[in-house]
């Protein structure tokens, strides 16, 4: 939990098996956070790992609907973001829902994604902006600013930002 503003940077890998590894890392440059994708896997399932390896929690995109499940490694539900807002093109909005019944949040951004906020209990938890690179533009990579408010889960808001991207940008299988 960030016990003061905090700047995370989510920088996709280009050379994973999967395309879906990704390294979270702080201001200062140091690996926070590790998300490693399941090499031979149906349900593209991801796991987040600490800087020590210790295995925290997981994501998978929904076969059924526009959404990305978000859990604990017991329960892979307990949240999901769901794709919302699709008679607007130029928004790239969803809700953030507790064990698929109860709104707890949104997300919202502009064209493509580049900027959004995360709101939570009509609260501004944090920022999140894509930047444009050579990398991202000749190896598809993204990278992510996060700017997250004190008190909130950064491995949270981590794997949102991820589930946007998921949602938005990568298209694939669903």
């Amino acid at each position: 939990v960030a016990t003061h503003p905090t700047t995370l940077i989510l920088k996709e890998s280009t050379m994973s098996y999967t395309g879906d590894d990704a390294k979270i890392k702080d201001a200062n440059g140091n690996t926070m956070f590790t998300i490693k994708a399941e090499i031979v896997s149906f349900s593209q399932r991801r796991y987040i790992y600490d800087n020590r390896g210790q295995r925290l929690g997981q994501l998978r995109r929904s076969r059924l609907l526009p959404s990305v499940h978000i859990g604990t490694l017991s329960n892979e539900k307990q949240c999901s973001v769901v794709m919302s807002g699709f008679m607007n093109p130029m928004k790239c909005n969803a809700k953030i829902m507790l064990n698929e019944r109860q709104k707890i949040g949104k997300i919202s951004g502009n064209w493509r994604a580049k900027k959004f906020s995360v709101v939570i209990d009509n609260s501004t938890v944090a920022q999140v902006s894509r930047k444009k690179s050579m990398q991202s533009m000749f190896m598809g990579a993204d990278s992510y600013c996060i700017d997250v408010q004190p008190g909130v889960d950064l491995v949270f808001v981590s794997l949102l930002a991820v589930a946007l991207d998921e949602l938005y940008h990568d298209k694939k299988g669903g």
